[in-house]
């Protein structure tokens, strides 16, 4: 039962911190270039290089991130979804 109200504890602290910064004025929560696969804000040769040594099936780990079609297979169809996805992120 404690462990119940920890927990809800922590996600209701969560959950005012995440409003609260969202009130403020200039403040602005940083969205995530999926691409990007070593958080540069930049899909480039560093985030292929992760790719393909995530290269196969079954990924695990970071590798996960780099399945961007989601059929568990890190693969040709990824590739190709980074280099459309080449260049500055938004």
């Amino acid at each position: 039962m404690l462990r119940f109200w920890k927990d809800y504890f922590v996600l209701a602290t969560l959950a005012l911190v995440a409003i609260a910064l969202c009130l403020l004025p200039g403040v602005a929560l940083a969205v995530h270039c999926p691409y990007d696969l070593n958080f540069d804000n930049v899909v480039d040769g560093a985030d292929l290089s992760i790719v393909l040594a995530c290269w196969g099936p079954n990924p695990t780990g970071s590798c996960i991130l780099a399945d961007f079609d989601h059929n568990n297979s890190v693969d040709s169809g990824d590739v190709g979804s980074l280099l459309a996805n080449w260049g500055s992120c938004p």
